[in-house]
């Protein structure tokens, strides 16, 4: 087989081992899109601080970074090794800034699945 043709006996341990996390699967309706920006706007910085807090100190990883070449933030919360709820799922949120997308995740986390993540196959939502 060329290197460049799959096998299809192979297992890709990035999509099916415990190399890489899980996507959680939470896209926000309208309506939820317009409590999360209310939410947003009344939400003390401190409890966002204390939020962050709690996440990494259960071993949690997040992180945030800028999405080259769309003018945009994604905000990632993974369970790690060391993670007592959420070891091997991920949690993303984009947003315009850094500080929204760690909001969304908040918001995604906090008041949309509370605090229980559920993992979603993100392939069968690809057009194949």
């Amino acid at each position: 087989m060329p290197a460049t043709t799959p096998n299809p006996n192979k297992v890709d341990p990035k999509q099916n081992g415990n190399a890489a996390p899980l996507y959680v699967k939470c896209d926000l309706t309208k309506e939820q899109k317009e409590l999360a920006r209310a939410w947003a706007e009344d939400v003390e910085y401190v409890d966002v601080v204390k939020w962050i807090d709690f996440q990494t100190d259960n071993g949690e990883i997040l992180s945030v970074k800028h999405i080259v070449g769309q003018d945009g933030y994604q905000a990632s919360l993974t369970g790690g090794e060391l993670s007592t709820s959420k070891k091997g799922k991920c949690l993303i949120s984009r947003a315009s800034t850094g500080w929204r997308a760690i909001l969304g995740l908040m918001y995604k986390d906090v008041m949309v699945l509370e605090g229980v993540w559920a993992i979603t196959e993100r392939s069968l939502d690809l057009d194949l």
